[in-house]
């Protein structure tokens, strides 16, 4: 608790996991991850950051850049959790989501050279608890994949997952909220 990850380079780990983490109060600043060294491919089975096992409650990550990886972010058990200036590039599916996302947020984040999906929804386990939030650019395959495995195009950035019994996803058009009245 209250701790830090800071300035940290994690390269050529082929088809594991960059950067394993679980816990909570802490935060995560200027850390590159790429699972090749000199070239641009990516490495099946290889994810930059991953949360499985215990919940990761409370944490900010700024300036984090993952490269070449099958997945970029995959959270299990997740809740209030900010993603800053995120950037991506050469991954196959940017977000899983394994199990839940409370109040989990992706702010200013740049997705490159999506070939995928910006999104996986695996299984969302409390849907009326679910919220994951993503203002991004994406540049590439810009679909959700949802929980019954169909695809959704993504065209606006601010994303609410519907609050009901029945998860599914609501975009919310950024362009009207900055209407003024």
């Amino acid at each position: 608790q209250a701790s830090r990850i800071r300035n940290v380079f994690i390269r050529g780990f082929g088809s594991a996991v960059g950067l394993k983490l679980a816990g909570d109060t802490f935060s995560v600043s200027d850390v590159f991850i790429d699972s090749s060294v000199g070239k641009t491919r990516i490495a099946e089975g290889s994810t930059g950051i991953l949360q499985e096992d215990e919940s990761l409650v409370s944490v900010i990550f700024s300036n984090v850049t993952i490269h070449n990886c099958e997945v970029g972010v995959a959270l299990t058990r997740a809740e209030s959790v900010i993603f800053d200036l995120l950037e991506t590039e050469h991954v196959r599916t940017n977000i899983v989501i394994k199990q839940q996302a409370t109040n989990v947020f992706f702010r200013n984040c740049n997705f490159r050279h999506i070939s995928r999906a910006l999104l996986d929804l695996e299984v969302v386990k409390h849907p009326g608890a679910f919220k994951l939030t993503i203002d991004a650019v994406a540049r590439g395959k810009a679909i959700a994949i949802l929980p019954d495995r169909s695809e959704k195009p993504l065209t606006n950035w601010a994303l609410i997952p519907k609050r009901s019994s029945a998860p599914g996803l609501v975009e919310v058009d950024s362009r009207e909220l900055l209407k003024p009245d």
